[in-house]
């Protein structure tokens, strides 16, 4: 099942609810403000938004909690001493964080804030000297992970907040996915229609030159080249353009 298929599969839920209202905004404003309107937009995306909103809140309930990225905590920390190369580290990549200085100007009052670090992994292939049993040995094919380029993101003054913050990221990754999806169906759809008219203008040649038997199958059998056209021209027919499918345009492919 595609995304797009799973969002719009979602059972009937309460569609007064004022996230959900807010995440149908969201989604309009995403996708296309011109769906605002359509009157029965709204019921039409409020199963999809509820079903979105469950799974975002769910994926950010799952994440660890808070962990405390100060210079004092550097030695006693693995994950910080894999993020940083040094205590000192620590706090000079986060004051010069341009999200940081806005949030401390915003809210002098907080003395701590929370926030997603984001980082880029560099893995570099080399060779070291490893210890095997009581001998060590040389030029051993080794892995050294780096993390570089780093940056805060959604700065908060509780985790409470951060975690509201985080599920709407998620679900405005969602719209943009969906969005992205909508796009390429569109653009196959336009290929696919091309690719008939120009089947049909070969056929309604065909079929005006009355040349429609002049090629044979494999077993020698003549064939009807103008009905092996439009057998052509209807396989190249998205799915729910045949009256029996079905299919519907939000299938992904």
């Amino acid at each position: 099942m595609g995304l797009i298929d799973w969002l719009f599969s979602s059972s009937d839920k309460n569609t007064g609810d004022p996230q959900i209202q807010a995440g149908i905004e969201r989604l309009i404003q995403i996708v296309d403000p011109r769906l605002k309107a359509l009157s029965d937009a709204p019921a039409q995306l409020a199963p999809a938004v509820a079903t979105a909103l469950d799974f975002c809140r769910s994926t950010v309930a799952a994440l660890p909690g808070p962990l405390d990225a100060s210079a004092g905590n550097w030695r006693t920390t693995p994950l910080l001493r894999a993020l940083f190369t040094r205590a000192d580290e620590v706090q000079q990549i986060f004051s010069r964080q341009a999200v940081v200085q806005e949030f401390v100007e915003q809210h002098p009052e907080v003395q701590t804030f929370y926030a997603i670090l984001g980082a880029v992994l560099q893995e570099k292939k080399g060779f070291g000297v490893a210890l095997t049993g009581d001998a060590l040995q040389h030029d051993v094919a080794v892995t050294t992970l780096n993390f570089t380029h780093h940056q805060l993101h959604l700065p908060c003054s509780t985790p409470e907040a951060l975690d509201q913050e985080l599920v709407w990221a998620l679900f405005d990754q969602l719209g943009r996915e969906i969005l992205t999806r909508l796009s390429a169906i569109k653009e196959g759809q336009a290929d696919l229609q091309e690719e008939i008219a120009l089947l049909r203008t070969q056929q309604a040649h065909l079929e005006h030159q009355g040349i429609g038997d002049i090629f044979c199958d494999e077993s020698g059998a003549p064939v009807d080249t103008s009905e092996a056209l439009a057998a052509q021209i209807k396989s190249h027919q998205p799915p729910w353009a045949n009256p029996g499918s079905a299919c519907s345009p939000w299938t992904t492919p």
